[in-house]
């Protein structure tokens, strides 16, 4: 059985190193995705309180 050559070592890695990285690129769009969802429901949140209260003075 022959060794794998420094080469093929370092390819397999890069390979294993690639996929991880696309992986957490999808995540991180995920989240991204999700917070900005968020962010937006905060401040339509805000902008109804704000809307209500100033209704509640008048």
């Amino acid at each position: 059985m022959t060794k794998p050559s420094i080469h093929d070592l370092i390819t397999e890695r890069e390979t294993a190193a690639g996929m991880t990285a696309e992986r957490i690129r999808e995540q991180i769009a995920t989240l991204t995705a999700q917070l900005t969802a968020a962010e937006t429901e905060l401040a339509e949140l805000a902008t109804t309180r704000k809307t209500l209260l100033n209704l509640a003075v008048d």
